[in-house]
């Protein structure tokens, strides 16, 4: 266990002083967001069923429907995260106020995939979405018509 404590630290000093560090906000935009994993969500035009078909059900609901949050993560682990992989990860992951290596950005980038997190995703992708370093809630209201009213989304810091 030591020696797995050791070699974390040296990782994370590695990438500390070995990469140039960008923030979250800088490097995937909003904007960029909507157009690489979002569908473009526009008030008053955008039904609930394409919502659903881009992202599927929601991970919350409130007042009866009308307002839809879907909690999303951008992860590069098609294929799951073994715990090798996770603890690597994890360490490299916690660099002080938002900043991360930018080739772990390029490379979420080019492999990143968009996962909704559901109750049944949170358990079955525990790992990936601890270790992921992209996290936002969509939020969308929708109008008795079922279309988007409005729409906003929300980063956290993972």
């Amino acid at each position: 266990m030591k020696i797995l404590g050791i070699c974390l630290l040296v990782v994370t000093a590695v990438f500390l002083f070995g990469c140039r560090t960008v923030s979250y906000e800088s490097y995937f935009t909003d904007e960029y967001l909507y157009a690489r994993w979002l569908p473009i969500p526009i008030d008053s035009n955008t039904s609930r069923g394409q919502i659903v078909e881009k992202l599927g059900d929601p991970s919350k609901i409130y007042e009866n429907g009308r307002i839809a949050v879907y909690r999303a993560i951008v992860h590069e682990w098609k294929n799951g995260m073994n715990d090798k992989q996770y603890a690597t990860w994890s360490a490299a992951k916690n660099f002080p106020a938002g900043m991360i290596e930018k080739w772990r950005f390029e490379h979420l980038d080019a492999e990143g995939a968009l996962l909704v997190v559901t109750p049944e995703h949170e358990a079955k992708y525990q790992k990936e979405i601890i270790a992921s370093v992209l996290e936002f809630h969509l939020i969308l209201v929708y109008g008795n018509e079922g279309v988007v009213l409005r729409h906003g989304l929300v980063r956290r810091q993972p």
